[in-house]
């Protein structure tokens, strides 16, 4: 069975090939030249010169028939000759009646049909089969000896039952502890030999257009006019209904390649009707389709897109057509920025240099794997792209040495980041505050590739032991490449763990790159929907999800530690030095102990403007009885004179 349509290599995430664009333009051309090339003037009968009467459909609306299919190795068949030597039921394939002529559920048909010994022998023999589907009008009979026959109540169309293909590659694999050995169809480029060899189509898809379309004489559409049949009837314009086998949704790795082995065939013939949009639709696709293949697209572009609409929720499908072409404008923006951050940074300040190192070691592995695997050649160079960016960045900021030792593992990398001060610098002069920062940067990314090999070390052994007893393989190289790859996919995100230990013990994120970052989070998420809809490793599909836990984390890690401004951004550029910020710290608290005395001493002058108040209030009030006093004295003092004056004048 060939395998097509899937996504051929583990770093493959979305589906490629399929050109909407193509289908789109092509769609437009089918419109203009059939709007603007079409004949206005109807047809005339040259020896009448009266128009000629339009094409009617021959049936009504649930007109109710029946479906007979007849095999034979040839793409005729004499049904008369084989009823008159009574051998009709020996190449009867399949039977359907009391079909109607419309959208009813009911009338849709399906059923598994083995084929018999004599056509699975004639093909074993690399001989052809072909289906004679008659569709006749319920109440007449599809043979011209027949009483009840009559040609404008029967038609037939033909359809070879196999395909003559070029074979798939094999290649033989071994497990490289017990030896057995086991041939597996080759994925990716230039995976078909030059050998043609017979496959089997499993299915037997008989579609009827339900379609009343009135035509003007010869007029009826180019494209589609190959598929209308007419009564062998002399004046007769009526066409018969549209009838056809559909393989627009047989899969290439559906095909089922025959040969001795096979034991038995079976065929799932179905009926059921189909609109005239849809199969105008379908028509024009697969027209796109292939003239991409004459441009040498790869039939297992298509094959991706068909298996996405037959297993995946429409509107799913329009959500993945949409944010398809947003993953390559993130993917692009992320080289783009993460090539700008790298270019403008004087330093590696709080970033992980092991953690560079590795990923640099993971995209050569990566490569390696997809170049032993014949992946296509924009997924090599994405690769490729994505590995010189690792080495620029290395090379810019990193000193890697290579230092021999007596004991195993005998070889060991000793990695310094060229802004960090050497032993000796350490010893001879006393260091700034940003080479201390380098150096403690150094430090805490030690401790974190420390603990975390811990725990990866032994998950690396244990995944290539696995690998190594129960999976096959090319060769040794094949098995560290693939045991390898496999690890990266598994375990890549553990590679992740240095920097979010080196931000927990910095208490910052300023250091990183977050522009990059927030793009790739964007298409991991992009990824994420992918992983559902589209064929994958399933090492793969575990990746796209690690990748949304480790970015969640650092995103809580920058609500932790806030803006740090003696830190650099993403350019490399700090707002502060480390001198300017203890100097503004110093100038907020002299301001903040001047407000304060500012504070205390006009609280103290209200106090002061207070009693002052209350004091004046006091004297005037006092005054004010002194004089209250006096008044009523001095009342007091008329009032005793008065009296002392009236005995006098009485006397």
């Amino acid at each position: 069975m060939e395998e097509a349509g899937a996504v051929n290599n583990a770093n493959e995430q979305q589906p490629q090939g399929f050109n909407f664009a193509g289908l789109a333009r092509t769609l437009m051309i089918y419109y203009f030249i059939s709007t603007f090339f079409r004949g206005d003037k109807p047809a005339v009968d040259p020896s009448s010169g009266q128009p000629l009467p339009p094409h009617h459909n021959i049936w009504r609306d649930t007109e109710p028939f029946s479906i007979d299919v007849y095999l034979s190795k040839k793409d005729f068949i004499d049904l008369e000759a084989l009823h008159r030597k009574d051998k009709l039921d020996d190449v009867l394939f399949w039977h359907q009646d009391h079909i109607k002529y419309n959208w009813d559920p009911s009338n849709e048909r399906s059923e598994n049909v083995t084929i018999p010994t004599w056509a699975l022998n004639h093909l074993i023999n690399n001989g052809s089969l072909f289906a004679h589907i008659y569709v006749t009008k319920q109440g007449y009979a599809h043979l011209p000896s027949d009483p009840d026959y009559d040609p404008l109540a029967v038609f037939n169309i033909t359809q070879q039952l196999n395909s003559h293909r070029p074979k798939r590659k094999t290649q033989s694999r071994v497990n490289l502890v017990s030896g057995e050995v086991e041939e597996v169809e080759i994925q990716g480029r230039d995976m078909y030999t030059d050998e043609i060899v017979n496959y089997w189509k499993p299915t037997l898809s008989i579609r009827m257009l339900h379609d009343f379309t009135v035509y003007p004489s010869h007029q009826i559409p180019p494209d589609v006019a190959p598929y209308y049949s007419f009564p062998a009837v002399q004046n007769f314009s009526d066409y018969f209904p549209v009838t056809f086998v559909d393989d627009f949704w047989l899969l290439s790795d559906d095909f089922i390649m025959i040969n001795e082995t096979v034991q038995s065939l079976t065929t799932q013939a179905a009926f059921s009707p189909i609109s005239q949009i849809k199969w105008r639709l379908q028509l024009q696709m697969d027209v796109s389709w292939k003239m991409q293949r004459q441009l040498g697209s790869d039939s297992g572009d298509t094959d991706t897109f068909k298996r996405m609409v037959l297993e995946t929720n429409p509107t799913l499908l329009a959500l993945t057509m949409v944010v398809s072409t947003l993953h390559m404008v993130f993917e692009f923006l992320a080289f783009k920025n993460d090539i700008q951050f790298w270019k403008n940074k004087e330093h590696g300040e709080g970033l992980s240099a092991r953690t560079m190192l590795v990923n640099c070691v993971f995209q050569v592995i990566i490569f390696l794997y997809l170049l032993d695997n014949d992946t296509s050649w924009m997924i090599l160079i994405s690769s490729a792209i994505g590995l010189a960016i690792e080495i620029w960045k290395i090379r810019k900021t990193l000193n890697v040495n290579v230092v021999r030792q007596p004991s195993f593992p005998f070889v060991t990398l000793k990695v310094r980041n060229k802004h960090a001060p050497t032993e000796e610098e350490q010893a001879s002069r006393t260091l700034t505050e940003h080479e201390k920062s380098m150096l403690e940067t150094q430090k805490y990314d030690e401790e974190a590739m420390r603990y975390t090999s811990y725990g990866l070390y032994p998950l690396v052994l244990g995944l290539c032991i696995y690998s190594l007893i129960y999976d096959s393989h090319k060769s040794w190289y094949s098995f560290i490449l693939s045991s390898l790859t496999s690890c990266v996919y598994t375990f890549g995100f553990v590679m992740m763990v240095p920097q979010l230990y080196m931000n927990y013990k910095l208490k910052s994120v300023a250091h990183l790159p977050w522009r990059m970052l927030t793009y790739k989070a964007l298409n991991t998420f992009i990824d994420d929907l992918f992983a559902f809809i589209i064929k994958m490793p399933t090492l793969h599909r575990l990746s796209c999800f690690r990748d949304d836990i480790i970015f969640f984390i650092y995103i809580y890690q920058r609500y932790l530690y806030r803006v740090d401004y003696s830190r650099a951004n993403e350019y490399g550029l700090v707002a502060k030095t480390p001198e300017e910020v203890q100097k503004d710290k110093e100038e907020d608290e002299r301001k903040q102990l001047e407000e304060t005395k500012q504070a205390e001493q006009s609280n103290q002058a209200e106090t002061a403007k207070t009693e002052s108040e209350e004091s004046k209030a006091e004297t005037e009030e006092a005054s004010h009885s002194a004089e209250e006093a006096e008044k009523s004295l001095h009342e007091t003092d008329l009032q005793e004179s008065v009296k002392q004056r009236k005995p006098k004048s009485s006397s």
